[in-house]
């Protein structure tokens, strides 16, 4: 047997392995041929300047880079959206139909208040404000939004008509929030007078029952004051209040008197003369009286001779 090495073998393995860095280079065909050293250098130089060209050329990466930030522009922009208010969305992120609903919900208790305080004494109505303040302030608010809608309002007549007199002491009988007292409290002295103190202006009290002197009054007004079931009460602290010859204004809705005749005669029961009857607004009817006597020590409620202002469910 020959023991001698086997050149061809080396060779093989040689050409073999020549043949698979050729083959990763993308040289060539699989060739066991042996490489040369100067054909190696030359292999690895190209190599290398293969490489030297793919990192001088990164257009592909920089393209994919600069469409990455597209994603969290986009991821910005849609927060931004998100944080812009919607358009049918009130101050306080009710929606349109949220609104509405509130606004159901006032004018439902609105016109409960209101019912009540039409429908019941006025002692009994002062301790169901005096027990629950709020009461008094949610029916002015729905009160202001019902006078905005009319056509005039009755308290302006007796704002001019006092413009143009001397001074005179003058009892608002529920005053609501005493703008009579704000128009014209540094021309006369006025004494404004309701449920709650809602403002520095007024004294809260029940009408029927006043904290004023007998006889000290020129003047009382009641617009749109006669509320409760025993209004006539309210007239006969009226008549107490006020001197002889002093003046009764009342301004009241038209459709709540039944019949006008009965309702003046109850009234110059108490010891008063009608002198004028303004019947030109619509709405409103508008009677001066003047105190001509003291009131009988004994009256009847006559809650009938004034129909409860209820107001329609809408």
């Amino acid at each position: 047997m020959d023991h001698r090495p086997d050149s061809r073998s080396s060779t093989a393995r040689t050409g073999t392995g020549a043949t698979r860095a050729a083959a990763g280079a993308g040289a060539g065909p699989r060739v066991a041929k042996k490489e040369s050293t100067s054909q190696r250098a030359h292999r690895l130089k190209r190599v290398r300047e293969l490489l030297a060209t793919r990192n001088a050329s990164p257009k592909p990466r920089e393209q994919v880079q600069q469409r990455s930030p597209q994603k969290p522009e986009h991821d910005k922009q849609r927060q931004q959206r998100q944080q812009q208010p919607q358009p049918q969305q009130g101050s306080a992120g009710l929606s349109a139909l949220q609104m509405r609903m509130q606004q159901k919900l006032k004018g439902a208790r609105f016109r409960w208040i209101n019912e009540s305080m039409y429908t019941t004494t006025g002692e009994e109505t002062f301790k169901m404000v005096q027990n629950d303040p709020s009461i008094f302030e949610e029916y002015h608010e729905g009160f202001a939004a019902q006078v905005r809608k009319w056509p005039a309002n009755p308290l302006d007549l007796f704002i001019r008509q006092l413009e143009g007199r001397q001074r005179l002491v003058v009892a608002d009988m529920g005053c609501g929030e005493a703008r009579l007292a704000a128009a014209i409290g540094e021309q006369h002295t006025v004494h404004s007078f309701d449920l709650v103190g809602y403002n520095k202006r007024i004294t809260p009290c029940n009408i029927a029952n006043v904290p004023l002197s007998s006889g000290t009054a020129d003047m009382a007004i009641f617009c749109l004051a006669l509320m409760g079931t025993d209004f006539i009460a309210f007239i006969r602290e009226a008549n107490r209040i006020l001197r002889m010859g002093g003046e009764l204004k009342l301004a009241e809705v038209v459709s709540r008197i039944s019949d006008m005749d009965a309702f003046v005669a109850a009234l110059e029961e108490q010891g008063f003369k009608l002198g004028h009857k303004d019947t030109a607004n619509k709405m409103f009817v508008v009677l001066n009286f003047t105190k001509i006597g003291p009131h009988p020590k004994n009256a009847s409620a006559q809650p009938g001779l004034l129909k409860p202002c209820i107001y329609k469910r809408r």
